[in-house]
């Protein structure tokens, strides 16, 4: 079960109540829709689930986002859901992986 503090700020309440329904019903890449999200190839799949650092040869877009970004949805071929990254030096590094 999922549990947020009573006292939590309106705002944050908002994100967390759209981050579990969307974990609920089965959609983990909706989980966090302010973060942007990137699809990668299968070679980056490969990549992403080994926590290794993805390029943007690694993207279907070949593009990564800028490191203001702060962290980004990896998202797998189909759509999956598969890390949460950090843009930084040209790359995406996995700083959460989920397979």
């Amino acid at each position: 079960m999922i549990v947020l503090e009573k006292e939590a700020r309106p705002e944050v309440r908002h994100v967390f109540e759209q981050m579990r329904n969307a974990l609920y019903e089965g959609r983990p890449a909706d989980a966090l829709p302010q973060l942007p999200s990137v699809t990668v190839t299968e070679a980056g799949l490969n990549r992403a689930t080994h926590g290794n650092p993805i390029g943007p040869e690694h993207l279907t877009a070949r593009w990564i986002p800028p490191a203001a970004s702060g962290r980004v949805r990896v998202l797998g071929p189909a759509g999956r859901l598969v890390a949460l990254a950090e843009s930084r030096g040209g790359a995406l590094h996995p700083v959460v992986v989920l397979g």
